[in-house]
């Protein structure tokens, strides 16, 4: 659970590399390809992160710490914060990734239903 911060899309980028630290190359790589964040896209390399790391440690604390705070965005009141994690991160995630099935199984309530959206067989 991350500290009291209300999570916002407005900072949900700054929340994810407070309490993952992990995640400060993929933020320093970021604001050099863009000079800004730009949450979707931001979400976009988080995604295609979580995917490598999980496929390297399928039991990474890290990818179990990154979920586990977009799970709580997606119960977030802030519509925009839902719609950024289902449409830069859950729709973007490769399904036919090897080991996908592993990381579904670390998916919250939330995150699982939003990623049925986008299932494909």
């Amino acid at each position: 659970m991350i500290n009291k911060t209300e999570l916002t899309s407005e900072n949900i980028v700054s929340v994810l590399v407070e309490n993952v630290p992990e995640l400060n190359p993929v933020y320093n790589e970021h604001l050099e390809d863009h000079t800004e964040i730009l949450a979707h896209v931001f979400l976009g390399d988080l995604t295609r992160f979580v995917q490598e790391l999980h496929s390297r440690d399928q039991s990474s604390r890290v990818v179990e710490a990154i979920l586990e705070i977009l799970e709580q965005c997606m119960n977030s009141k802030d519509l925009d914060l839902e719609n950024l994690i289902s449409v830069s991160f859950v729709e973007n995630l490769n399904q036919d990734m090897r080991n996908f099935k592993t990381l579904r199984t670390k998916f919250g309530n939330m995150l699982g239903k939003e990623l049925n959206k986008y299932r494909h067989e």
